[in-house]
């Protein structure tokens, strides 16, 4: 019998919300989990993260600076810090734009066969990488709205070829990415990933 965590994921600073409902393996490393989450979200997976839960940090410790609050992120599992249905905690990524996203338990369920993980819901599109943070992606979004802003046809071309709609999100594309997530870590893995 899998026991199986519905997670729901909200990046803060950004309204309307973006957001992501999520099945995952409760055995699952928060190492794993940061993968899920830059599938679901649609993240780059370009910089560093980290995990917070109270004091507990769990992500990539550096060598060179010994932190004890640091949990390496390939060492422990989401039940061991997710215990029960409405614990929260709070994923960083990219420590320079700052995107915190908060984690809650919503339930727990248990089958005997289940494919995970699963990405059940959501809403919107992600900001872009680099973008600044939340200040950042707001002043892109009031750029946007008119062709005759200044700085609107630099920031179409910072944008690239695609037109970028923030209230699209493909639930299909991002199930068929996370069913994918054994190769996409060893992919990310052998590039030269994060190293633990």
């Amino acid at each position: 019998m899998k026991r199986i965590f519905r997670l729901r994921v909200k990046l803060l600073g950004i309204e309307p919300p973006v957001w992501r409902s999520l099945e995952v393996d409760s055995g699952h490393l928060f190492y794993e989990l940061h993968h899920i989450l830059q599938i679901a979200f649609g993240w780059e997976n370009r910089h560093l993260f980290m995990f917070r839960k109270g004091s507990r940090q769990i992500g990539i410790p550096d060598p060179g600076f010994d932190d004890p609050k640091m949990d390496a992120s390939n060492e422990v599992h989401l039940f061991e810090i997710l215990d029960k249905p409405g614990s929260e905690m709070f994923y960083e990524y990219d420590f320079g734009d700052g995107w915190q996203h908060l984690i809650t338990l919503e339930s727990e369920i248990s089958r005997t066969q289940y494919s995970c993980p699963v990405c059940l819901q959501g809403a919107r599109r992600t900001p872009p990488e680099d973008c600044g943070g939340p200040p950042g992606y707001d002043r892109i979004l009031k750029i946007l709205t008119s062709k005759k802003h200044p700085e609107y046809k630099a920031t179409r071309r910072w944008l690239g070829r695609k037109p970028f709609y923030p209230e699209s999100f493909d639930l299909d594309a991002v199930n068929r990415r996370l069913s994918t997530l054994e190769r996409y870590i060893k992919r990310f893995d052998d590039r030269g990933g994060f190293h633990l």
